[in-house]
């Protein structure tokens, strides 16, 4: 249960290496896309064996993290509560005995500390009760038949909400009846509240901003959010968006984005690649495939301004770019799962000479990013746009690295210049979106 936190000393790779790779499987885990030992996967699974100090590293510092940032602590809470179950159910009696021997010496060594308070008697009685029925063999795991009411413990109805909630338990006086055959679902409900909790305390605590101060954590946060935010299909980082949304979250876009689709406003067409990169974008984003129909329908019903450089109308091929568009969402064709680019695929594109897209900063002179930059964001447009270009000199990603934070200081939100980086025009949205979604909260 993560009641006594590691002692020792630790490489700073390591300690991220563990950190990730710990974060890297809930995702992956959360996406229903398993992951095997044996198969071609960078992961380490000696970080992930339950109990280990190792273990514990990679979940402290996880914990650390999610208190220090809102959007994480409940993706990994419930992930952890999940991953606790999960590695019950793979062990064996005798494991079990000993992970209950552990926890409740853990118990007793954190003798009048915060741990529940309320709880810490009630969890010790629980585990006392479960290592008697898999002592005396009753159990041999925790796939155990949801019926069986052989051992029966009582609980207050608070350490299990989510399960009194759904009616799944029996209550008398204030406490809840929770037979052997349902105790993985009330661990599990119980680990991810606990969690929680002991988030929230963390938050509370004054010396959690002189943690988070400390330049190694800083980078390893920046790392883990990174990934977060980068993962498309993350359904807490990607929330659904309408076709009527785009006009106002462009504002949000990369230039390279923003530039296509201020050229489809302008034109309503656009040429075949940059179509297919910014279907995907939108896709990426959150824009569903019913959606996405209906947005490429309203633009392309219209009469195109390319002159006569596309006779292509929805009118005539609707059927052609409903397939297309159905295939970029994995359902025509090969079924595959497009992803849109990153910024290393778009900048190391060979664009033809009447195509749209690629990287601005790569491509664009002063006058042309001139175009592209927000006015009624920016209050000192030159000064920007000469900094910019000696920064796209170097890095075409720093600069518009730059220019993302920017657009957030000269929009009141908070952000540090090391704070997380992009490396594609998802990362980009996602990592603006996230920043002004905080600042709306605290407001």
């Amino acid at each position: 249960m993560y009641i006594k936190p590691p002692r020792g000393d630790i490489q700073l790779e390591e300690l991220t290496e563990c950190v990730t790779t710990r974060f890297q499987y809930f995702l992956s885990r959360y996406q229903s896309q398993a992951i095997k030992e044996n198969e071609n996967s960078s992961l380490k699974f000696e970080y992930l064996t339950l109990g280990t100090a190792l273990d514990r590293v990679g979940h402290f510092t996880l914990r650390l993290l999610a208190a220090h940032c809102d959007d994480l602590s409940q993706f990994i809470g419930s992930s952890e509560a999940s991953f606790f179950v999960e590695r019950l159910e793979l062990s064996s009696p005798k494991q079990i005995v000993q992970f209950i021997n552990t926890t409740l010496r853990h118990l007793e060594e954190s003798g009048n500390s915060d741990f529940g308070l309320l709880w810490r008697n009630e969890f010790s009685e629980i585990l006392s009760l479960m290592r008697h029925a898999f002592k005396s063999s009753h159990m041999n795991g925790f796939s155990h038949e949801q019926t069986c009411c052989h051992y029966v413990c009582k609980v207050p109805f608070q350490m299990c909400l989510k399960m009194v909630a759904k009616r799944e338990l029996q209550l008398e006086k204030g406490n809840v009846l929770v037979p052997c055959g349902k105790w993985k679902q009330f661990l599990h409900c119980f680990a991810e509240d606990f969690y929680l909790n002991e988030v929230f305390k963390m938050k509370s605590s004054p010396i959690i901003k002189e943690f988070m101060s400390d330049d190694r954590l800083i980078e390893i946060k920046k790392e883990v959010v990174r990934i977060f935010y980068s993962n498309s299909q993350h359904s807490l980082s990607k929330e659904a968006i309408r076709p009527d949304d785009i006009k106002e979250l462009h504002k949000l876009f990369p230039p390279c984005m923003a530039n296509l689709y201020n050229n489809l406003k302008k034109n309503h067409r656009l040429s075949h690649y940059a179509r297919f990169n910014f279907s995907l974008f939108l896709k990426d984003i959150g824009l569903s495939l019913n959606d996405s129909i209906a947005f490429w329908k309203s633009e392309y019903s219209q009469p195109s301004k390319c002159a006569g450089k596309c006779s292509h109308s929805w009118q005539k091929d609707s059927a052609k770019y409903t397939y297309s568009i159905r295939h970029l969402y994995g359902l025509e064709g090969k079924r595959a799962n497009y992803r849109a680019p990153s910024c290393y695929k778009i900048q190391n594109n060979n664009l033809g000479p009447v195509e749209e897209g690629g990287c601005p900063f790569l491509t664009f002179d002063a006058k042309q990013l001139g175009k592209c930059i927000e006015p009624y964001i920016l209050q000192n447009k030159e000064q920007v746009i000469e900094i910019i270009l000696q920064l796209k000199s170097d890095d075409h990603t720093k600069a518009c690295d730059y220019y993302r934070k920017t657009l957030l200081k000269e929009a009141n939100v908070e952000v540090s210049n090391d704070a997380a980086t992009h490396r594609s025009p998802v990362e980009y949205f996602n990592l603006s979106k996230h920043l002004l979604f905080d600042r709306s909260i605290k407001e």
